[in-house]
């Protein structure tokens, strides 16, 4: 498979900006490789292989999906330096992913790959009218603290959705992070969001999105509303009104 992307020149020509060929192989019935190699200008102009992405998928039958992603950079020279390593595992249900582990690693120092991130990616449902998603991020940068090549829990995000008896839906989306001044302290509330989405009269959508952020205390609050009415419930106009001070 082959992608290109165009961009206008100084005359207003279309010019080739960048191409991606992607090459991809059945291994075997649950085993898949595919390899993408995006071409982009030289400093003479020509098109030359700049990036390579290569990435190899397991599949099992109970829905766990083994993955390695591999990112190389070219050297110039006509070799490649590998940049990152992304590698987990993935589980499927109903077609829906249902958890997902990734660890992501970079050459140290002395090249040797190392972990500086993970993530872990959670789904479940309280019925059917409501769905959580979780995920926490780990990684050895800590804010506020020297580096020890640990990883440690930095940030924490929740999604909420929940439908409505009358057709609707509310979505809350809350963001936990590392506290700068005190890593060593449990994770904090750093923002809030909280979209309801109504079905109105004549067909048409209501929505109302509010975002709280924390004062000087801590506490949530609300900094910024808006609210928009649609014929579509997949795209919303948004009206906005001065944003509300915090209390």
């Amino acid at each position: 498979m082959v992608r290109a992307i165009s961009d206008p020149d100084a005359n207003g020509a279309l010019q080739v900006a960048q191409r991606e060929l992607e090459d991809s192989k059945q291994l075997n019935p649950g085993v898949r490789e595919t390899t993408t190699t995006v071409f982009t200008p030289d400093v003479n102009g020509p098109l030359t292989a700049a990036v390579k992405i290569e990435l190899r998928e397991t599949r099992s039958s109970d829905g766990t999906i083994e993955f390695k992603k591999s990112t190389l950079l070219s050297d110039g020279a006509g070799g490649w330096q590998l940049s990152e390593v992304r590698e987990g595992t993935s589980k499927q249900e109903d077609g829906q992913m249902r958890s997902k582990d990734e660890r992501v690693l970079r050459p140290d120092s002395n090249g040797n790959l190392a972990v500086v991130e993970r993530t872990v990616s959670k789904q479940t449902e309280a019925g059917p009218a409501e769905k959580r998603d979780t995920v926490e991020t780990y990684s050895t940068n800590v804010p506020g603290q020297a580096g020890d090549d640990s990883l440690q829990l930095v940030q924490r995000e929740t999604t909420v959705q929940q439908n409505t008896a009358a057709g609707g839906h509310i979505t809350t989306r809350q963001i936990e992070q590392a506290n700068p001044g005190d890593p060593s302290e449990a994770l904090r509330g750093t923002e809030e969001t909280i979209n309801i989405v109504q079905p109105s009269g004549s067909g048409t959508t209501d929505e109302k999105r509010t975002i709280l952020t924390p004062d000087s205390d801590g506490r949530l609050g609300e900094v910024w509303v808006d609210v928009g009415k649609t014929g579509n419930p997949s795209v919303v106009q948004v009206g906005t009104r001065t944003p509300a001070k915090p209390q």
